[in-house]
Order: C-alpha cells, then structure tokens, then sequence
C-alpha cells in the first residue's frame, strides 16, 4: 500500500512546496526584511529553505499500515487542508502587512 502511495506523495508535494515557496518569500519580504532592514529573499531561495526544513521532518511521523488503511486519501486530505491554511495565513498576512 505504501508503494502506491509514493507517486501521489510527489503529485501533491511539489505544488505544495512550490506554493510555499511563493508564501514564505512574501512573508520575509512583507515582513522580516522591512523590520529588520535586510533584503528580501528570492523564490528559489524560499524553496530551498522549504525543502532543507522538509530534510528534517522526514523522520518524525511513523505509522503502521494498519493504523492508515487508505493512504493515498490521507495524503488528499493533509495536502488539501495544509494548501488551505496556507492560503488563509496568505491572505491574512497580506491584509496585516498593509497596516504596519
């Protein structure tokens, strides 16, 4: 099961990390470089800083195949809302950088 699940992992994951890059390169510009008087950090940059974070996360969740009979729905679902709530904060954040 966990072998069907590794394409989906990619299908999802890259646009994800992509997406992110996109947020965490306007949340330094919007607001780490302004306070702190540094320069904004570039895409590809913030992509980078995604991926060698992810290094870090790879060992931390473990299950069982029994604990997750469907995983390539679970995968659906943790990419779904994660892409959710980082759009949310993006927006939130682009609406809180306007007023400082």
């Amino acid at each position: 099961m966990k072998i069907m699940a590794l394409p989906w992992v990619f299908l999802t994951g890259i646009p994800l990390t992509l997406l992110g890059g996109v947020i965490l390169s306007d949340y330094w510009s919007w607001f780490i470089a302004r306070t702190f008087n540094i320069a904004p950090i570039t895409y590809l940059q913030a992509v980078g800083i995604l991926l060698f974070v992810g290094l870090f996360k790879i060992g931390l969740k473990r299950e069982t195949p029994e604990e997750n009979d469907h995983p390539v729905a679970t995968i659906f679902i943790v990419q779904g809302i994660t892409a959710v709530v980082w759009l949310i904060s993006w927006g939130v954040g682009a609406v809180w950088s306007l007023f400082i």
